[in-house]
């Protein structure tokens, strides 16, 4: 079974918790994986770009499921994670049925897609088990991040595309689109996204999403989010650095610099 979606149903009522790894870094994701994060989403759209077969050597090592994020319109960066040994792709830009369709077709082999068949990768331990073809091809999982308008209209349709395993939704960006940009706690956002669960819920389709602090995230799993990321490794690292600062300076936070000569000073 795909690891991701047999941690949806090994945790039960409990919603698997995620985050953001940013950095792509083995140190990082090992320090996530001792925290006890459930898994982790590595964006290969916007963050730091890492090899695919590295990023899967990197993620290996630990127990954390990775969920990686490529361009839905992009069949060789679909194949180039897929034939490192990355089993769930969360593909971004889909709009329509139409396009989920073409998504999951870019994850399938022949006859079923078009995905092409390479088989001395690392999903098939580079030529010693053809027969890793096979269960890679069962394996594979695919979640749909809907973003537009167009994608939320049409969420039941998508969802019932053959392949489509599961949805994604990035509040922030249902904050930009509903004109509260930077405001994804607001309360018709909030209200919005308990639409959406309950619409995917009714659809049979998991869904979720991701929150910048627990508390947004909590308000999630509350709405009905079948999972949640929270943070990433770089917003954690930047959290626990500011509140160590802000406690160490007495609540004063200025910007500050360090000379040779003169040590540490507030910078103008």
């Amino acid at each position: 079974m795909n690891p991701f979606l047999h941690l949806l149903k090994a945790c039960g009522a409990q919603p698997p918790v995620g985050t953001w790894l940013s950095s792509a870094d083995a140190h990082h994701a090992d320090a996530l994986a001792a925290a006890g994060f459930d898994w982790v989403l590595v964006d290969l759209l916007h963050e730091p770009h890492v090899a695919p077969a590295l990023l899967a050597r990197t993620l290996a090592a630990t127990r954390l499921v990775p969920l990686v994020r490529v361009a839905a319109q992009d069949p060789s960066a679909i194949a180039s994670a897929l034939d490192a040994g990355l089993r769930t792709l969360l593909l971004a830009g889909v709009d329509s049925p139409a396009a989920a369709r073409d998504a999951v077709a870019a994850t399938r082999y022949p006859p079923e897609g078009r995905r092409p068949v390479v088989s001395q990768g690392r999903a098939t331990r580079h030529g010693t088990a053809p027969e890793a073809l096979l269960q890679a091809a069962r394996e594979t999982g695919v979640v749909l991040q809907l973003q537009s308008p167009e994608a939320l209209a049409q969420l039941e349709a998508i969802a019932a595309v053959d392949g489509v395993d599961a949805l994604f939704v990035d509040p922030g960006e249902l904050a930009a689109l509903a004109g509260h940009l930077g405001r994804p706690a607001h309360p018709s956002v909030v209200a919005q996204l308990s639409q959406l669960t309950q619409r995917a819920r009714a659809a049979g389709i998991p869904i979720g999403a991701c929150g910048a602090t627990p508390e947004q995230a909590a308000s999630q799993r509350a709405a009905g989010c079948c999972f949640v990321a929270v943070s990433s490794d770089l917003g954690l690292m930047m959290r626990g650095a500011t509140e160590v600062l802000h406690a160490l300076r007495g609540g004063a936070r200025p910007q500050q610099v360090h000379l040779l000569e003169q040590g540490t000073q507030t910078a103008a």
